[in-house]
């Protein structure tokens, strides 16, 4: 006889997310001590522990951590066991992540066409695409739009569309709409995302080997803060043609080479794709498709 309830399995993933009880018991509509009852239950059932009570915080340790994407699974499963007799389309909640390229530009026009076509709405979390690899690996998203590919081996990818690197400069610079080698860009100030972005990840491998000198890089974690510094003339950028539409103020440089790169559906391998999770697929490919031809 199965002793874990569905209750007890959807409290560990509610602890989890929020790491805390508060949040946790408010996400599910019981009290405090209904949930942490329902917790205490199935860690007896497993014979383990499966956090770390912080107070007033909960981690998952490695046991928890361990099943955490088991769970995640059955839970989607019981999602659409109980949606099968339910009329009005697919049921069911998906978890998306999108690096901020993307979810800047591109996936609040994909989440209104997902809208349209019936899919339920979705929770989404915008993080560079290192933090999103890591959170589909800890089972804490469903799938994830990311730029250029990730290099885990336990990450499924799907090809999703492709984006275009410029460089670019205040309308101001002396290589203001220029056609210059590469040469020109020794000796420059650069404004650039963070290490563990896609966007950073493309001048260190596509630029960067090929300059002698770099005056300067200044660091910032947000495209929208790139783009205004090097409009204030702080600096050259390498970012997505996709931040840079509709700005007055920025111009662009020609370059012996074009700098294509690749936009890639994620999720982790092994993983219970539900009826939503292929609806979010097939609708994320039909909203580029258009753009592609």
């Amino acid at each position: 006889m199965l002793r874990i309830t569905a209750r007890q399995l959807e409290a560990f993933s509610a602890i989890a997310r929020y790491g805390n009880l508060t949040d946790a018991s408010a996400a599910l509509g019981l009290t405090k001590g209904a949930l942490s009852q329902s917790l205490k239950l199935l860690e007896q059932h497993l014979g383990t522990l499966l956090f770390e009570r912080i107070h007033p915080y909960l981690k998952l340790n490695s046991e928890g951590q361990a099943i955490r994407a088991q769970v995640d699974d059955l839970l989607s499963q019981l999602q659409v066991l109980e949606g099968t007799f339910v009329r009005g389309g697919v049921q069911g909640q998906l978890r998306l992540g999108a690096s901020q390229t993307i979810g800047n530009y591109l996936m609040p026009g994909l989440m209104a066409f997902c809208q349209r076509q019936g899919m339920p709405m979705a929770d989404m979390h915008i993080a560079n695409t290192h933090s999103l690899a890591s959170m589909l690996q800890n089972a804490e998203l469903d799938v994830a739009l990311v730029e250029g590919v990730c290099a885990e081996a336990d990450l499924e990818q799907l090809p999703w569309f492709e984006d275009k690197m410029l460089l670019i400069t205040s309308t101001k610079h002396p290589l203001a709409n220029q056609y210059i080698d590469f040469e020109a860009l020794n000796n420059q100030s650069w404004v650039l995302r963070e290490q563990a972005s896609g966007s950073r990840q493309q001048f260190n491998q596509r630029l960067y080997p090929r300059l002698s000198d770099v005056a300067q890089i200044h660091e910032l974690n947000s495209l929208e803060a790139i783009v205004s510094a090097v409009a204030a003339d702080l600096g050259i950028s390498f970012i997505s043609e996709l931040a840079i539409r509709h700005q007055p103020d920025i111009a662009t440089v020609t370059l012996p080479e074009t700098f294509a790169r690749p936009l890639t559906m994620v999720w982790r391998k092994g993983k219970y794709q539900s009826p939503v999770f292929k609806q979010f697929v097939r609708l994320a490919r039909e909203y580029v498709e258009p753009a592609a031809e």
